[in-house]
This record gives C-alpha cells, structure tokens and sequence, in this order.
C-alpha cells in the first residue's frame, strides 16, 4: 500500500519564506528609486548637463571665431576654452569662442 503524506494546516516551506523576503526587499527598493529616496543618476547627470551646456560656445552667446582672429568686438573677448577648463564643443582646435566674459 502506498504512504500518503498529509500536510499539516499552516505548513509553509522554508523556500516560500525566502521568496517572499527576496519579493520584499526587491519591492522596498523600487518603491524607494522611483519615490526618490535613493538617487541613483540624478546628481551626476544633472551636473555633466551643466558642465556640457557651460561648454558649448554658441548656448552661451558666443561665437566660434579662428584663434588669431582681431574680429571679436569689445565687450566680447576670445577664450580659447571655458571656464571649466576643457575646450569648447562646438568649435574646432585652431579656434576660440567669442564671448562676453564671465562676472564674479
């Protein structure tokens, strides 16, 4: 005759018990990023933005101009790079941006 196994009432398996915590705990997390308790690439993308608008010799009322150019009207002056430091996006090696200087 063959054995039949009767499952108590309330049983619950140690791997349910650990599938549901996992659920849980991946659930708390997406509640969290898409509430905005965790930022994962706000901070960091919004400042490479900036730093890439500040960049661009034409978003900023400049004009890109060849570096040894003498046509840059005052009160605007050539800069070969920006003041960041790096060089400007929109223009090439050999020129400069023709823009009003930077106020401090």
């Amino acid at each position: 005759m063959a054995t039949i196994i009767t499952a108590k009432k309330g049983d619950i398996s140690l791997t349910t018990i650990v599938v549901a915590a996992i659920a849980l705990i991946v659930l708390i997390v997406l509640i969290a990023i898409f509430t905005g308790r965790i930022n994962i690439f706000g901070k960091s993308y919004d400042q490479q933005t900036g730093n890439a608008q500040s960049s661009v010799c034409n978003t900023n009322g400049g004009q890109c101009m060849d570096s040894l150019s003498t046509n840059c009207a005052s009160p605007k002056v050539l800069q070969k790079t920006p003041n960041l430091g790096s060089t400007w996006i929109d223009c090439s090696n050999t020129e400069s941006c023709c823009i009003k200087p930077a106020t401090s």
